[in-house]
């Protein structure tokens, strides 16, 4: 805290300092020395002056206000002033004229002492520029004729001529300087205050702030200033070339309207742009003409200076009507302050121009100095208080956002592990109950949560993406895998709503890609998710394409059509703004929050991608995103729709059950209910699981047991889990540490991963926990203690690929069961059910009998049932069996019946055959085994060698082990044995070969 002795020395400084100045300023007043300056003055020449014409007649003149004025003057026509120099009684005379845009000669007693003209090095025009022209006088001049000639092609000063002024060579410069000093002084200040303005809205604009168009005003104050040393009578003291520099002041004062309009447009916030810009556009285009006219020896700048001075006038008026009139609006800050600044400064150039255009068209210009100064004084006052404001209001902005984000990032924990409980806890039953109904209820639940979930991470999402915080982090991943899983996670939702969805992948893109997966994932997801929920009939298209751009990288088109209720055209702008849903009366009842197409876009650009959006309101949208991807394996992704159907088609998680017996687990979770769904989701796999609900009591455990794997919960009382880890990591010998500390957190953000991996974590896993995600990293830390149960998977894929081949798409028709396998069975036994043929009874009656509407309905069951089992063929049959019907169509149905019931009647022998084969009891029970035919050993041949080809082992473990069931004789039995151990040794290439030497005989 400041004392009483510093305040009161700071008072006893700045009151000697007062003084001090006051000293010296009276002494410079009251004391003067002879040879001071103040002391002569500087005389002018007028008496006994006569004017001589130029074809030597003489003629009396009068002198007014310092110049000799002869009304009947030409222009081009040469004028002589002849008079008596003054007795000299001093050296260091001298005798100096005013050329007002006119050539200047001064002689005495006939010999010419000086000749002024600037024709040689003029860059155009047709006058020399205005200057003091000076010749030095001797003691010997004294009494003798002068003779002064000037000479100009500007009419306006053709018969006016400065009278020639007579001092010492140190008082007329002291003269000069005192008459323009003012002028001089406000220039140098108005350079320097626009150089401020400048440099301060660069700062503004970097760091993205508005800048209250300070910009234009430092560049208005700059051109102001140049002007006025451009124009100013001491520019022989400062330029060496006269002409470019008077040519540079008529351009200043034509081009000076510019940036005040930009400013004073920028101010109202463009509310009045029209007619600004109009008066810019003609202050551009009089610009033009004034240089292409002087340019062209047409006319000179002086003569067309008026024009700009009228445009400067009609500016002068729009600027303030149009200011009065946005007063209104109450949105300024500093009214006073700008209101006093204008005033001053448009007064000043009214009376100026005023002055100008009525009188004697000289313009003073050092007053247009002072007013501008006034002017830059309070509006860079009113421009600062106003960045000020913006200030204050910016860091109120940052306050609420970052406790919006705190908000956000509590609400992450605080909701999520309530969800991750939920679906948790139903991801046991769905793991343990076989009551079908009691499952579906279960997939309702997950439906119902994984939205839930989608709508609290777009939120937060969008918080990330105002923070700064969402990143893009390339990893190596296969396009084919990210493909199959978006259509996994889409294919139920558009199945519920019976929309079909179209999959178009050009086979030659490259499989194996670098870039971003999760947020390209986010990015297809949520157009895909948008798609499904804007279309009631028809369906979606996803299409991929690609460009080449070099060796190693090449741009990703992903496009989504669908044929939904469309985007009108005036709307396109806002769809990728946050919070934004369109048509809110017409889809109010669609779930949402009207991020995701923003977090989209914002996706994409942080990937220096697009997103182009078509759309024909009433019939559809397609959105395309393209991005860079750098190719890691050209290997193509081939015919897509084969892969998806044949290789890609495993039991939904909850059918996977996993052994981990040997495994020793540790969890750690301030809340009991977390703890409790992973111990009943890993419960069934064998492992020896400890859960404790603190850091301390971990710090416990693990020293008293070795654990294979720590789960640990981030956010916990008393100690977190970073501190608990790091206490763990600092009570055992350096490098003696190796189990496996897994980050369990519902704060997921962007670098989370890289942020646990810093402080020691092995990896991290976001809430709401899913099995799926505890097994994957189960299986990474620990490969050799966690094995997939396979007999019921693999007996899943087996009977696909039976069914399959026989042209009944099992994975089209689980869509209708959400993915419940036994329900698909259920169906294809109520397919077979009618023994008695008693409904194709009913069909060929009405087709023999004609009756369309019988016929109509009973064909239209067939379609339907046919459709959910998978039978394609034989729906798409009965569709146009249905369409004919209703078309009554007889020639048609005459030709066509009996391959419909021939058809039928196939696709029920397939599924008998089928169910007999896999699910009849008398198997179950212990019958002999079914012997394998050439082409199914083929079959699961090649799936076993493709499985291989992309290193999935437990697939291709699985579908071995899975020929158990089959009757298989010795050689066969030894085949299988050593591509068994082939495979666990990771010898890929000899399992392969093994399988493919073997021919089955």
């Amino acid at each position: 805290m400041k004392s009483k002795f510093t305040k009161y020395l700071e008072i006893f400084f700045a009151i000697a300092v007062g003084l001090l100045f006051l000293v010296f300023f009276i002494l410079q007043v009251t004391n003067r020395d002879e040879f001071s300056p103040w002391n002569n003055k500087v005389e002018i020449l007028k008496e006994d002056a006569c004017l001589l014409l130029e074809d030597g007649t003489e003629v009396p003149i009068e002198e007014k206000d310092g110049y000799f004025m002869y009304a009947d003057a030409r222009p081009g026509e040469t004028l002589t002033v002849v008079m008596r120099l003054p007795e000299i009684d001093r050296q260091n005379r001298v005798v100096s004229v005013f050329s007002t845009e006119q050539d200047v000669g001064i002689s005495i007693d006939g010999v010419e002492r000086i000749y002024y003209n600037d024709e040689e090095y003029r860059l155009a025009g047709s006058y020399s520029a205005s200057r003091f022209v000076m010749v030095p006088v001797y003691e010997e001049d004294s009494g003798h004729e002068l003779r002064v000639t000037y000479k100009t092609s500007v009419a306006l000063y053709a018969g006016s001529m400065a009278c020639p002024k007579y001092a010492r060579e140190q008082d007329m410069l002291y003269w000069i300087f005192l008459r323009y000093a003012g002028q001089i002084t406000s220039a140098v200040i108005l350079l320097a205050v626009g150089i401020i303005f400048i440099l301060f809205s660069v700062v503004l604009r970097y760091k993205r702030r508005d800048d209250k168009g300070i910009g234009y005003l430092g560049i208005f104050s700059i051109i102001i200033a140049v002007w006025l040393l451009c124009q100013s009578n001491m520019r022989v003291f400062y330029s060496s070339y006269l002409s470019g520099v008077n040519l540079m002041a008529f351009y200043m004062i034509i081009i000076i309207p510019i940036p005040i309009l930009m400013f004073f447009n920028n101010l109202m916030k463009y509310r009045y742009q029209k007619h600004i810009n109009l008066m810019i556009v003609i202050t551009i285009l009089n610009t033009i003409m004034c240089l292409a006219l002087e340019f062209m020896g047409i006319a000179d700048t002086i003569t067309t200076i008026p024009i700009a001075h009228v445009i400067i006038t009609v500016c002068c008026v729009i600027c303030l009507a149009d200011f009065c009139r946005y007063m209104k609006s109450g949105d300024i800050v500093e009214p006073f302050a700008m209101i006093l600044g204008m005033g001053c400064f448009f007064s000043v150039v009214l009376i100026e121009e005023i002055n100008l255009l009525f009188f004697n068209w000289f313009f003073v210009g050092k007053y247009i100095g002072y007013g501008t100064l006034f002017f830059m004084i309070c509006f860079g006052y009113a421009a600062f208080r106003s960045s000020e404001e913006q200030e204050r209001e910016y860091r109120e902005a940052v306050r609420a956002n970052k406790i919006k984000s705190d908000f956000l990032g509590n609400m992450s924990h605080e909701i999520r592990t309530p969800i991750s409980t939920i679906l948790g806890m139903n991801e046991m039953i769905l793991n343990e109950s076989d009551n079908r109904e009691i499952i579906g209820y279960a997939q309702n639940i997950r439906n119902a949560g994984n939205i839930l979930l989608a709508l609290v991470n777009d939120v937060l999402d969008f918080a990330k993406i105002e923070a700064g915080k969402m990143e893009i982090t390339p990893v190596r991943y296969e396009l084919r895998n990210m493909l199959n899983d978006l259509m996994q996670t889409i294919g139920t939702r558009a199945s519920m709503k019976g929309l079909a969805i179209e999959l178009d992948v050009e086979k030659t893109t490259p499989n194996i890609l670098y870039g971003d997966e999760i947020r390209i994932r986010q990015a297809v997801t949520n157009l895909l998710t948008n798609a499904v929920k804007y279309t009631q009939k028809g369906g979606i298209t996803l299409k991929v394409r690609y460009v080449n751009v070099g060796e190693e990288e090449l741009r990703l088109y992903i496009s989504v059509s669908d044929t939904g209720i469309g985007i009108r055209k005036e709307d396109q702008n806002r769809l990728f703004q946050s919070f934004v849903r369109l048509d809110e009366n017409r889809n109010r009842s669609i779930e949402g929050t009207g991020l995701g197409l923003a977090i989209t876009s914002h996706i994409i650009r942080s990937m220096n991608g697009n997103i182009e959006l078509e759309s024909e309101y009433g019939k559809g949208t397609t959105f395309t995103i393209s991005f860079l991807q750098k190719i890691v394996d050209n290997s193509p992704v081939g015919d897509f729709e084969d892969w998806y159907r044949y290789q890609v088609r495993r039991p939904r998680q909850y059918l996977e059950q996993y052994e981990a017996e040997d495994v020793q687990l540790l969890l750690v979770d301030d809340n009991v209910m977390n703890l409790e769904v992973i111990k009943g989701l890993l419960g069934k796999t064998g492992a020896v699981i400890d859960a404790v609900a603190s850091g301390r009591e971990c710090l416990e455990l693990v020293k008293k047991k070795n654990y294979d794997l720590i789960l640990m919960d981030h956010m916990m009382p008393d100690m977190d889990g970073i501190e608990t880890f790091q206490k763990i990591q600092e009570s055992r010998p350096k490098g003696g540490w190796h189990t496996p500390v897994i980050a369990l957190t519902a704060n997921a953000v962007s670098g989370a991963r890289e942020e646990y991996l810093r402080y020691g974590f092995a990896d991290y896993i976001a809430k709401p926990v899913e099995y799926k995600k505890l097994i994957e990293t189960m299986k990474k830390f620990l490969p050799d203690k966690i094995k997939l149960r396979t007999e019921v998977a693999n007996t899943q894929i087996l009977c696909e690929d039976y069914l399959e081949r026989k042209e009944i798409h099992v994975q089209e028709a689980l869509k209708y069961t959400a993915g419940d396998f036994d329900q698909y069975i259920h169906l294809l036994e109520l397919f077979t059910m009618d023994k008695d043929r008693s409904k194709q009874q009913a069909l060929t009656e009405a087709y023999e009998q004609f009756n369309w509407k019988n016929y109509v309905t009973y064909v239209h069951g067939v379609k339907n049932c046919a459709r959910m089992i998978g039978a394609d063929d034989l729906a798409d049959m009965a569709y146009e069996h249905e369409c004919k019907g209703r078309e009554h169509d007889k020639k048609f149905l005459k030709q066509n019946f009996h391959i419909l019931l021939d058809k039928w009647n196939h696709t029920e022998d397939i599924i008998h055959e089928y169910l007999e084969r896999n699910f009849n009891s008398e198997n179950e029970k212990g019958s002999a085994k079914p012997g394998l035919s050439d082409e199914e050993w083929g079959e699961i041949r090649d799936k076993i060698a493709a499985y291989l080809d992309v290193f999935k082992k437990k697939e291709a473990l699985g579908l071995l082990e899975s020929l158990d069931r089959y009757e298989l004789d010795a050689r066969q039995q030894q085949t299988v044995e050593e591509a068994v151990k082939a495979v666990k040794s990771y010898d890929y290439e000899r399992a392969i070969m093994l399988l493919r030497q073997y021919e089955l005989h």
